[in-house]
């Protein structure tokens, strides 16, 4: 029988990242994940846990790392609903449409007016960034997907081992070819920290991709872009697309690797 490791791709980034780059952000993120975000966020005083005290600047970080990761997964179901349903053109309409389903996605946090508000504004300029950027390379794409599961059977000296996933985007091209696509609210790795394994969440679904995890109809496609948005960039200018692609390399090659 298959051993799993129970955590998605990006969750063994996580754990490289805590043994090669922030230990203590990382365990603090794990411990406190989304429960007190805007308790810990407004306090001055040390707050208790089950395991300790942790301390009133540990917790205002712990609920800024937690503020980050809600942000983050309000957007991805917005986004993931609109390009799941949307089947039109990438005009004023879908730019509406889009909106809207920010609208009722971020009701969840409608308790915390001013919070409510800035994450509000700041979604609808994301918006009319990404449908500005489908439409441009609309002519290019037959299809899109978002938020697919995927899983894959690896062999190992320990015996067979399954990788369970979720990609944000895989889209197949024109060509036949794919672009995978992971929606970033906070800044993106570095392209090098995903070859030194650092940050291998990219690998990882690229190397699943092309494995026909999250689809038989993309086993052995090639990967024509394999990147990040990072949409917190997205309403300030600049492009917030990023490759996680390091020079000297193409993303089939980082798949195999």
């Amino acid at each position: 029988q298959a051993w799993e490791w129970p955590f998605r791709p990006g969750h063994l980034g996580s754990w490289s990242g805590a043994v090669f780059g922030e230990p203590g952000a990382r365990f603090v993120r794990l411990v406190i994940h989304r429960g007190p975000l805007f308790l810990l966020a407004q306090s001055g005083q040390s707050r208790s846990a089950e395991t300790g005290q942790l301390h009133a600047a540990e917790a205002r970080k712990a609920a800024a790392e937690t503020g980050q990761a809600l942000r983050g997964s309000l957007m991805h179901q917005a986004i993931g609903d609109f390009i799941s349903g949307w089947n039109g053109p990438f005009d004023e309409a879908a730019l509406t449409h889009l909106i809207e389903i920010g609208r009722g996605v971020f009701d969840e946090i409608a308790d915390f007016p001013e919070v409510h508000a800035i994450w509000t504004l700041r979604f609808e300029k994301i918006a009319r960034w990404l449908v500005g950027w489908e439409r441009n390379r609309d002519p290019g794409i037959a299809r899109r997907h978002a938020e697919l599961d995927g899983e894959i059977t690896l062999a190992t000296a320990a015996g067979p081992f399954r990788l369970r996933g979720r990609a944000d985007r895989i889209d197949r091209r024109q060509d036949g070819s794919v672009d995978v696509i992971e929606y970033k609210t906070g800044p993106p790795p570095t392209a090098r920290q995903g070859m030194v394994g650092v940050a291998p969440r990219r690998g990882l679904e690229a190397a699943m991709v092309r494995r026909g995890a999250f689809d038989e109809s993309f086993k052995g496609a090639s990967i024509a872009l394999l990147a990040w948005i990072a949409i917190g960039k997205a309403d300030r200018g600049g492009n917030p697309v990023q490759s996680a692609v390091q020079q000297g390399f193409d993303a089939d090659g980082v798949a195999e690797r």
